[in-house]
């Protein structure tokens, strides 16, 4: 069976990845489900709601996109976001300009959230055809 382009269809997320998430820990409060972009783990006393979306084929806004996306996630859980873990994936041959704008979309759309990027990746890899 070949997948379709787009998310997984829903049996195959159930029957294979739902069934394959690692080691069961008494923190997950929420965790994967269909139609559940994030999760919620209790720490204490308090609890942390986490979320991660890519950006797959935008052109332009990439960096707002990737910021505003996520922090929708988590605000649909009635939380304002605060913090982002970013990944940047370029084609190779990607100009230096091209970071810059999207890590300046990224900043400009975090700061006007309130939002903190606080850490993540960034890759030039071969085999990726687009940021």
């Amino acid at each position: 069976m070949r997948l379709p382009q787009g998310k997984i269809p829903v049996d195959i997320l159930k029957e294979v990845v739902f069934r394959n998430l690692g080691a069961s820990r008494q923190e997950v409060a929420v965790g994967p489900s269909v139609g559940v972009d994030g999760a919620v783990i209790d720490v204490g006393d308090k609890s942390l709601i986490v979320s991660m979306d890519p950006i797959t084929g935008a052109v332009e806004r990439i960096g707002w996109l990737a910021v505003n996306v996520n922090a929708n996630d988590i605000a649909t859980f009635g939380v304002e976001p605060a913090f982002l873990f970013s990944c940047i994936l370029l084609p190779d041959g990607a100009p230096k300009g091209l970071v810059e704008t999207i890590s300046s979309q990224m900043n400009n759309a975090a700061q006007n959230l309130g939002v903190a990027i606080v850490g993540g990746h960034c890759e030039v890899t071969p085999a990726w055809p687009s940021p």
